[in-house]
């Protein structure tokens, strides 16, 4: 099977969506994109609590503008972490995308999978070996490597979570193994068929965060001792109180989904409760 294969949807069903305090409704997709496209950040200012003037605008020749602090009121934090291989609460990962990216994407108008870290895969008969190749040049914002080794300690990373990652549990259900071929080849192996691991690793649950981050303790890396790809950094996390973000400069590897292919247009997110 090759990279067009589309597999069952992973995702359980979720409770409700936590009421946004300023009254408004947010699109999913919108928010998971990062804001790095106009798209999200007009659709973030609409349910801002701060000034829309501290959010990228639109000039008058209708190209985005860069600059500017978003400031959001969005969520109660019911869960107080913030580790993407923790959360369940769909406020919470809708900031961790902003982070943490995942080795695939999916097309939310086809259902299909997409590369994102990963430029390939191969998947055995029974869906129980899957193969990936790896996008090179992609850096964590500790300076780390992006590579197969760090895809093999993100996913043991998870499954040494257990019972933490209550969705972790569910994609990884099976999980034997992640054997490193080379530098930027991976091979995750399952004891029997997992035919919901490919779209799962288009979740934020299962996005691959910085080696270092594993070497924390679960209790840290929930209080926002988290590293991740994406094209913001997480600065400060305060459980049920505040997200910090601050805009990655030399971020380059976006979702082909995501139409701007640099760094984001906003310098940061402000997350108030």
């Amino acid at each position: 099977m090759t990279d067009n294969s589309s597999f069952p949807q992973a995702h359980p069903p979720r409770r409700a969506y936590s009421a946004l305090s300023a009254g408004g409704s947010l699109s999913r997709r919108n928010f998971l994109i990062g804001a790095g496209g106009l798209s999200a950040t007009l659709a973030l200012a609409a349910c801002s609590t701060g000034s829309a003037n501290s959010a990228s605008t639109t000039a008058t020749n209708g190209k985005p503008v860069r600059g500017g602090t978003l400031t959001i009121s969005f969520f109660a934090d019911l869960e107080g972490a913030f580790d993407p291989n923790q959360v369940y609460w769909i406020e919470t990962r809708s900031l961790n995308r902003n982070f943490a990216d995942s080795l695939t994407d999916q097309d939310p108008a086809t259902g299909e999978m997409v590369p994102w870290l990963a430029d390939s895969w191969t998947i055995n008969s029974d869906a129980s070996e899957y193969t990936f190749k790896l996008r090179k040049g992609v850096t964590f914002s500790d300076g780390s490597a992006f590579n197969a080794a760090a895809v093999k300690t993100a996913f043991d990373g998870i499954v040494a979570l257990g019972a933490l990652s209550e969705l972790g549990l569910i994609y990884l259900n099976g999980y034997k193994s992640s054997t490193v071929l080379d530098d930027y080849t991976v091979q995750v192996n399952f004891n029997g068929p997992s035919a919901q691991f490919l779209q799962a690793t288009s979740t934020t649950t299962l996005s691959i965060l910085s080696p270092a981050t594993y070497k924390k303790t679960p209790a840290q890396r929930a209080a926002g001792d988290v590293v991740g790809s994406g094209l913001f950094v997480l600065d400060s996390f305060t459980a049920g109180q505040e997200v910090k973000l601050s805009r990655r400069a030399d971020y380059a590897w976006p979702s082909p989904l995501v139409k701007n292919r640099g760094a984001a247009y906003l310098d940061g997110i402000s997350v108030d409760r």
